[in-house]
C-alpha cells in the first residue's frame, strides 16, 4: 500500500502540473540554448497577450543644432492587435507635446496601423500600411532570433529578468529582407540606408522566468540624408526600449480595432508627420 500510495501521490503531481499549465522554462529544467529558449516561448499560449511600455530616448541634430526628441507609448496586444497612445516630446523644436492614440492590427502578411493626434479636430484617421511577401507571425520572430547569442543573466535592475538573446541588428535586416519583398505605404524599402541605420548595434532581447518576452532594447546612431525634408544630413541618435508585462490578462476585445476607426481611416503616406516637424527643426535650426 505504501508503495501504491507514493506512485499515486507522484502521478497526482504529476497531473497537477500539467492542468496547471507548467509548461514553461522551470517545467523542463532551464533552457540550454538559444533554440530551446525560443521554442518555449513560442509554445506559450500568452506569448503575444501583454502590455508593454515603450520609450525612445532619441535626437536628432541639424547644423550644430541639437534636439532631443523623446517619445513613450503604452500599448496593449491580444489577438494579432493592439491598442495605445503615444506621446512624442516635441518642445526642443517649439512643436510642443503631440499625443496620439493608435490601433494596429497583423493580418496573415500585413500589417495596418491606424493613428490620430488627440488635439485634431474631426474622426479621421490616418492609416499606414506595410505588406510583405511572407507571414508575419511567431515562427517569423523566431526564426530572426535563432542565430542569437543565449546568455543566463540576473540584472539588479529588473528583477524579472532571467535570460538575455544578443544578436547584431543587420543581421535581423539582412535575414528579414532576404526573405522576399516588403512594400509600405509612407515609404520606398532601402536595404542599404536600413543597415546604415543599425551599423553595429546589437538587438538585446530578454526573456523571464517563463520564457516570456521581458524587454527589448537597440540603440541607434546614423546619419539621414533627404533633400525634400532637411538642407543638410540629419544625425540622428535613438536608445529604444520596451518592456513586456501582464501576459495573458489583455482583453482581445479591447485591442481590437472598432469599426467606426476603420472607416473613417485615410492612407498617409507621412505617418509620423516628418515633413511638418522637419520644417520646424529647420525653423529651430536657424
Amino acid at each position: 500500500m505504501k508503495i501504491r500510495g507514493t506512485r499515486l501521490a507522484g502521478a497526482m503531481v504529476a497531473l497537477a502540473l500539467v492542468i496547471g499549465g507548467l509548461w514553461g522554462c522551470s517545467f523542463a529544467g532551464e533552457p540550454n540554448s538559444a533554440a530551446d529558449l525560443l521554442l518555449r516561448f513560442a509554445n506559450n499560449p500568452d506569448n503575444c497577450n501583454c502590455v508593454a511600455d515603450v520609450r525612445v530616448d532619441a535626437a536628432v541634430s541639424l547644423a550644430g543644432f541639437r534636439a532631443r526628441t523623446p517619445v513613450t507609448a503604452q500599448v496593449e496586444a491580444a489577438d494579432s492587435c493592439a491598442h495605445g497612445t503615444v506621446t512624442a516630446d516635441l518642445s526642443a523644436i517649439n512643436a510642443g507635446t503631440q499625443d496620439y492614440e493608435i490601433y494596429a492590427r497583423v493580418q496573415g502578411s500585413s500589417v495596418t496601423v491606424y493613428a490620430k493626434p488627440k488635439a485634431r479636430n474631426g474622426v479621421t484617421w490616418d492609416r499606414s500600411e506595410i505588406t510583405a511577401s511572407f507571414k508575419l507571425d511567431i515562427p517569423l520572430a523566431v526564426k530572426l532570433l535563432s542565430d542569437a547569442k543565449f546568455m543566463r543573466v540576473a540584472y539588479d535592475s529588473d528583477e524579472q529578468i532571467r535570460y538575455e538573446l544578443v544578436l547584431p541588428a543587420k543581421n535581423v535586416v539582412e535575414t528579414l529582407l532576404d526573405m522576399g519583398e516588403i512594400t509600405t505605404s509612407f515609404w520606398e524599402v532601402d536595404k542599404q540606408v536600413l543597415l546604415d541605420a543599425v551599423k553595429e548595434s546589437k538587438l538585446h532581447v530578454c526573456f523571464n522566468k517563463d520564457c516570456l518576452v521581458r524587454s527589448v532594447s537597440l540603440d541607434l546612431n546614423f546619419t539621414y540624408e533627404n533633400r525634400e525634408l532637411v538642407p543638410q544630413p540629419l544625425k540622428v541618435t535613438a536608445a529604444f526600449d520596451a518592456v513586456m508585462d501582464k501576459y495573458g490578462t489583455v482583453d482581445p476585445n479591447k485591442t481590437a480595432v472598432p469599426e467606426h476607426v476603420r472607416g473613417a481611416s485615410k492612407i498617409t503616406d507621412d505617418p509620423i508627420y516628418a515633413k511638418e516637424n522637419s520644417q520646424k527643426l529647420v525653423e529651430s535650426a536657424s
